[in-house]
């Protein structure tokens, strides 16, 4: 076993980053990397939470992926997030893809593209040098590119 004082830090360390949100066992390896714990330390105090409960990465994924889509942002954006966390790409792609079918992404991309345009309406800008904007701000949330044309295109059209 690892020193014993040395696991009690890297433990009561790992209690406060669990206490403001939920994390994945790679953000958890990194943060406790970062505060230069020996690797046996850190592996101890990971399966301590991780037998606990306190660390399951599909878990987070599910969660992650909750949150994320309420904000809303795309799965585009939401797959770089997870793969940046360490989460395996079969968990990725097996929850996104569930999401996938009752998500309706052409439907947000609306109501984002709406609002925005409702604000730009009250600046009085022209609607063809928006576009470039709506489009660039739509992508940088991580919808698809297809149906941003799409909607931007046909939100214009009906505008003009």
């Amino acid at each position: 076993m690892a020193k014993t004082k040395d696991f009690a830090r890297a433990r009561n360390y790992l209690w406060q980053l669990l206490r403001f949100r939920q994390r994945s066992e790679k953000e958890i390896y990194d943060r406790l990397k970062n505060k230069e714990y020996e690797p046996k330390v850190i592996d101890e105090a990971v399966s301590y939470f991780k037998d606990l409960g306190y660390i399951n990465d599909k878990e987070f994924a599910k969660n992650w992926i909750e949150n994320r889509l309420s904000k809303p942002l795309g799965l585009r954006v939401i797959r770089r997030e997870l793969k940046n966390k360490g989460i395996h790409e079969e968990t990725i792609t097996q929850f996104l893809d569930e999401k996938r079918q009752a998500w309706n992404e052409r439907g947000i991309v609306e109501e984002l593209a709406g609002k925005y345009l409702s604000k730009v309406k009250e600046k009085n800008e022209l609607l063809q040098e928006v576009k470039p904007k709506l489009y660039a701000y739509l992508i940088r949330r991580g919808f698809s590119p297809d149906i941003v044309s799409e909607v931007i295109s046909r939100i214009l059209k009906n505008n003009n």
